[in-house]
């Protein structure tokens, strides 16, 4: 978290990282939290668009703040992730929160 934004980009597809950048700037994003863990719920669909490859998944995290594991609170959600499907990098882009 800490507001990476240099991170972020390289993870985010243009218009999430938007939406990210813009909670980061407005200060509505908390980086006193830190992930505790993640879980895949459920793989609720895989679609194929063009070239693009599209899954969307149920994620079950639980959070902490300010490194106190008493504070542990688990937070349901719903994540896209894509790539190109011709693409020979490994790496999947967070395109829907």
């Amino acid at each position: 978290n800490n507001n990476d934004k240099k991170t972020l980009k390289k993870l985010l597809t243009p218009e999430v990282y938007k939406s990210f950048e813009k909670a980061i700037d407005d200060g509505n994003n908390n980086p006193n939290y830190q992930f505790y863990s993640l879980i895949i719920d459920e793989v609720k669909n895989v679609v194929l668009e063009k070239n693009i490859l599209k899954i969307k998944i149920i994620i079950i995290s639980e959070q902490f703040k300010d490194d106190d594991e008493n504070t542990i609170m688990k937070k349901k959600d719903t994540w896209t992730f894509q790539k190109e499907i011709n693409s020979k990098s490994p790496n999947w882009y967070l395109s829907a929160t």
